[in-house]
């Protein structure tokens, strides 16, 4: 008896010691389920990304102590906005700087550009991948100074930008100081600044704004407006502040007395700050949002004969996340929108060649979907990234034909395609 317990005390000293070296991740045989599970691991792995950090390449971008607060990259454009209210243009790849300014007293909140540039070359991103490669490798620049230089906070006098077509774009931007800026990228005295009495959170440029001097604004005062002219080289302030000179402006040019010191409409509030909103390509939607949800709605741009009433009509709206403690989070999760410019997507053409075969490498499902022909070429796409929800939105027009009655015209419709939830 005492035999077969020493004998049965060896069995499990010997099942725990595999089940040890199990939990270790090496199994004792190839086909174990654990040997299988090991593998699957190894194919969910997620790939390693290559990048090179420009941080300190951009000297003057942070000289004393300052910091990115906004960050735009379009066409050859990166554009960078701060905490002390600076604004820097640089051009891509190179990295070059092209204009630096002055907009605001405090943070810069958000930013954007009109007309909208076309997508970088292939040859412009290889020229990018080159410059990131040069940079990982390349020591810190340092600029020969004097021994009685001291530095100055002023900005240094610029050379003028040179007027390409490229160039040829306005630059908004907002700030938690209640402004917003829009300024030319090549004439320093075309440019306005505006005050809307409260922090703002963003600002969208009509895709027209050379001719229509109109954008979008919003922020904590839970409005969405719309502002339409202004002065060159003024500043002025919002109608819709209820301040006496914002009302004794919008009085005297209702009749015709005043100064052009634009005028503002409120197109949406009462539902909490407005975080992000944003023009699509075409420039017949926009799509905004609040701590409620995603607003999709028809600009005044390219309305057909009999649309005119379509004009600032709301299409859609999608809830918020569906998160616990949304109420104490929702003025700090924002949310991040893009219009896809599906002519822009890469293809994939790459070919693999395994045992003297070729075989063409398809995209990813995700952008398979992206770029899939749509039964309208109009169709607008739109990706929404919200606390831990992505979102995939196909934006289609309305027009004649499309209501539930013969000839009826319909203002469009919004269409959420794919939800996912990233947080597991």
């Amino acid at each position: 008896m005492a035999s077969e317990a020493g004998e049965a005390d060896q069995d499990e000293s010997v099942d725990e010691e595999e089940s040890t070296v199990a939990s270790n991740g090496k199994p004792e045989t190839e086909n174990g389920a654990d040997g299988e599970a090991s593998e699957e691991e190894e194919e969910d792995e997620e790939p390693r990304l290559k990048y090179a950090s420009f941080t300190k390449h951009l000297r003057p971008v942070y000289r004393n102590g300052d910091a990115t607060s906004a960050f735009l990259v379009a066409g050859d454009k990166m554009i960078i906005g701060t905490h002390s209210g600076n604004i820097h243009v640089l051009s891509v790849p190179s990295l070059r700087p092209i204009r630096v300014y002055h907009a605001h007293t405090a943070s810069v909140s958000g930013l954007s550009i009109a007309p909208f540039p076309p997508p970088l070359a292939a040859t412009k991103l290889d020229a990018v991948n080159r410059v990131a490669s040069e940079h990982r490798g390349s020591p810190r620049p340092s600029t020969p100074k004097s021994h009685n230089e001291k530095p100055s906070p002023r900005t240094p006098q610029q050379q003028p930008v040179p007027l390409t077509p490229s160039n040829m774009i306005y630059i908004a931007s907002s700030s938690i100081d209640g402004n917003v800026c829009v300024a030319s990228l090549t004439d320093p005295k075309d440019v306005q600044l505006r005050n809307f009495g409260r922090p703002l959170q963003t600002v969208s440029l009509s895709p027209d704004y050379r001719s229509d001097r109109s954008y979008l604004s919003g922020g904590m005062a839970g409005n969405l407006v719309l502002t339409v002219g202004g002065r060159i080289g003024a500043t002025s302030t919002s109608t819709t502040t209820g301040s006496a000179a914002a009302s004794a402006s919008s009085w005297l040019g209702a009749i015709g007395l005043g100064a052009n010191t634009g005028r503002d409409q409120v197109l949406h509030s009462g539902e909490g700050a407005v975080s992000t909103i944003k023009w699509s390509l075409s420039g017949k939607h926009i799509v905004w949002v609040n701590e409620q949800g995603i607003k999709i709605m028809r600009s005044n741009l390219h309305l057909e004969t009999g649309e005119s009433e379509f004009a600032w009509k709301r299409i859609s709206h999608t809830d918020h996340p569906n998160r616990p403690g949304w109420d104490e989070m929702a003025g700090i999760w924002k949310a991040h929108v893009e219009w896809i410019d599906e002519a822009g997507l890469e293809s994939d053409e790459r070919y693999s060649t395994a045992n003297g075969s070729v075989e063409k490498l398809r995209d990813p499902p995700d952008l398979e979907r992206l770029k899939a022909p749509q039964k309208s070429r109009r169709t607008e796409k739109l990706v929404v990234g919200w606390s831990g929800t992505i979102w995939i939105i196909n934006v289609h027009p309305g027009g004649p034909g499309v209501g539930k009655e013969v000839g009826e015209r319909k203002i469009g419709r919004a269409e959420v395609v794919t939800m996912y939830d990233v947080t597991g």
